[in-house]
């Protein structure tokens, strides 16, 4: 929960009237649903000349527009300045062009460098080599996209085969952190590939889903391009339509919650990757994973509270390692407003997730796990699996642990860390600092990285910039 302290006159209202400016009243009603509370700060008194500007009439006009806000401070004279100890964020729009105005870069950096935090922090707290790969493939993907300017096949193959740069406290990670002796998934095949351009042909599991960070930063300002990197760079290692559309729903996510859209809902979210869908020329073939989202943003829709989203999510969507799962329903979580992410990792066990009491809710722990997935939607599962001729693949690659334990770690790594773009890491900030410090990788520098090239695309300027990523 935030506050919003909107200014009235040029920024909700057109200067001068009680007229909304652009999508204001949308961008009011998203804050109210989030749990934000608005407050407008405005010049205008009780004797305000013109009559029609006053308080009185100010009320009046919000009241009529169904406006939801806990106060109207009047007399308050322009500019301002906040000063607190919890970090605010200011947004200078142009008079009259209304609240969804383009960010600023240090609110677009700082949302990434959260988003990186949150991710980094997950990683660091499952604290094993073989479970970092959702870390260091987010960055060797990133890393490349602002190296090369945008997508390059080559380049990000390159990048998945070689031994990192990333270090996890001080000892070196093998190629996409992954755990070499036990793994033997879609990673695995372009590992012991030479060719310089490999793609999939199939794979289902989660992994495509899981490091779109980077894309959903570098192509904020371009939907379709987004779209199709996000499918590419997918199919490199996960060659299915499912995959790769998991890939794209958590780059659109990001893009949401980078470009600070305050008015994105699950519905909204599930509208883009409708169109993605369209865009990447589909068709049937997504019916299946379009069904799994809509399936999971009605939950996040009538379903506000985090414990019974979370609940209902991993009873219909599942938290499993297949790419209609985990991705789908950390993706949908994230639309949730509490920032308390250490809750979730009490009694904590790499296997389950437990959901801390509540008195609304559950009056004792629940504990999730790969029981909690409802049989009739896991037949379907793997009803699509047979269809798709993906059953014997994919059961070889994950048949060892599907169905036994749930993919925790790649759930929140999504989640934690678009949660963390969103609403910060002030919860975790005494214990994510010694975190960070688990790999070499200053995000700062790669939230800022990300910035420039957005803004230097922004203003056509082409010149590229070098930037060292590793302390």
């Amino acid at each position: 929960m935030a506050a919003y302290l909107v200014d009235l006159d040029g920024t909700f209202f057109m200067y001068g009237t009680n007229m909304v400016t652009h999508q204001g009243k949308e961008i009011i009603g998203a804050i109210n649903r989030t749990g934000g509370k608005v407050y407008f700060l405005t010049a205008r008194t009780e004797d305000n000349q013109p009559e029609h500007l006053n308080l009185a009439q100010t009320h009046l006009a919000l009241k009529e527009l169904g406006i939801q806000y806990e106060l109207v401070l009047g007399d308050v004279p322009s500019p301002r300045v906040l000063i607190n100890d919890e970090g605010a964020t200011a947004y200078n729009v142009q008079s009259n062009s209304g609240l969804n105005s383009r960010i600023s870069p240090s609110i677009f950096a700082n949302s990434i460098h959260d988003a990186l935090e949150g991710l980094a922090w997950v990683n660091s707290k499952f604290g094993k080599p073989g479970g970092s790969d959702d870390f260091v493939q987010t960055i060797l993907i990133a890393e490349s996209l602002i190296q090369k300017s945008g997508f390059c096949h080559a380049d990000i193959v390159h990048k998945l085969r070689s031994s990192p740069p990333i270090t996890m406290n001080g000892e070196p990670l093998s190629p996409g952190g992954l755990a070499p002796k036990r793994y033997k998934g879609q990673m695995w095949k372009l590992i012991n590939s030479t060719d310089s351009l490999y793609q999939a042909e199939k794979g289902v599991s989660d992994g495509a889903a899981m490091r779109t960070l980077g894309i959903g930063a570098f192509y904020t300002n371009n939907f379709e391009d987004l779209v199709c990197a996000a499918s590419e760079i997918a199919s490199i290692t996960h060659g299915s339509v499912e995959a790769r559309l998991s890939s794209v729903l958590t780059a659109l996510r990001y893009r949401q919650i980078f470009s600070q859209d305050v008015t994105a809902t699950p519905s909204s979210l599930f509208n883009q990757l409708a169109r993605a869908v369209r865009i990447l020329k589909l068709g049937n073939s997504a019916d299946f994973f379009l069904d799994r989202a809509n399936t999971a943003a009605i939950i996040a829709t009538r379903n506000h509270h985090p414990s019974l989203q979370l609940f209902q999510l991993s009873k219909y969507i599942g938290i499993d390692h297949l790419c209609w799962s985990t991705p789908i329903a950390a993706t949908f979580w994230s639309f949730h407003s509490d920032d308390n992410y250490n809750k979730w990792f009490k009694g904590f066990k790499l296997r389950s997730i437990n959901i801390p009491p509540h008195p609304r809710f559950n009056k004792n722990m629940i504990t999730i796990d790969s029981n909690t997935y409802l049989q009739s939607q896991r037949d379907k599962d793997m009803d699509h699996l047979k269809s798709t001729n993906e059953y014997e693949d994919f059961v070889n690659c994950h048949g060892y642990h599907y169905g036994k334990w749930i993919d925790n770690d790649t759930f929140f790594s999504i989640a934690i860390s678009m949660l963390s773009g969103r609403l910060g890491t002030k919860s975790i900030f005494l214990e994510v600092e010694r975190h960070l410090r688990t790999f070499n990788v200053d995000m700062r520098t790669f939230a800022y990285a990300f910035s420039d090239c957005l803004f230097r695309e922004s203003k056509n300027i082409s010149e590229s910039k070098e930037y060292d990523f590793y302390l």
